[in-house]
């Protein structure tokens, strides 16, 4: 085998390394020689040294440190309540919509699922069309009042199949006339650091 090794220590020096190692097989032996160099340029002309500049540290401009972008979910609910073969908002509802309304204008992306119900008095297709006349009460309302794209708005009408109280009884019945609300959306916000 053989290794060998050169390192220039400057245009006029340079150094030079060599191992070697052979095998003899007939008399088992190894024979090892390690080789050193010098090697010195004389005569000619050296390069001129580099001339040395002194370099002044610049101080880094400060960077401005960058808004971060965050995103916000929005998950709401409304409950509205009707009075019985009725489809008209109470006047006591009409500040929750509002809420409805506003956070629909601050996450322009976010919809509104909108499901009217019903108790159980009276004919099952006229509690189909109470409880969708009740639903799009409600989406006229944010439609109408407060500007809303009605295509960020779904309704539905389930007449009595999905109760949340016992329609035996007077206040179960009042608590199943009602129209339910999921808003859901998300936006970006940039924020400053340090906020």
């Amino acid at each position: 085998y053989k290794r060998q090794a050169f390192w220039r220590l400057n245009d006029a020096l340079s150094l030079r390394t060599e191992a070697r190692g052979t095998y003899n097989i007939d008399e088992d032996f190894w024979n090892y020689t390690a080789l050193a160099g010098l090697n010195v340029v004389l005569g000619g002309h050296l390069k001129p040294a580099a001339a040395v500049v002194e370099v002044t540290p610049v101080e880094p401009t400060p960077v401005a440190p960058q808004p971060q972008e965050l995103t916000e979910d929005l998950n709401m609910e409304l409950r509205v309540f009707f009075d019985t073969n009725k489809s008209d908002i109470k006047p006591q509802y009409k500040s929750e919509i509002a809420k409805v309304a506003e956070k629909l204008a601050e996450y322009p992306n976010a919809t509104a699922r909108i499901e009217g119900h019903t108790d159980n008095t009276g004919p099952r297709k006229l509690n189909e069309r109470l409880s969708l006349a009740r639903a799009n009460s409600v989406k006229s309302a944010l439609v109408n009042e407060y500007n809303v794209s009605a295509s960020r708005l779904t309704t539905q009408g389930f007449a009595w199949d999905q109760p949340i109280a016992d329609n035996k009884t007077k206040e179960g019945r009042a608590m199943n006339r009602r129209v339910f609300a999921a808003i859901s959306g998300s936006r970006t916000v940039l924020v400053q650091p340090g906020q």
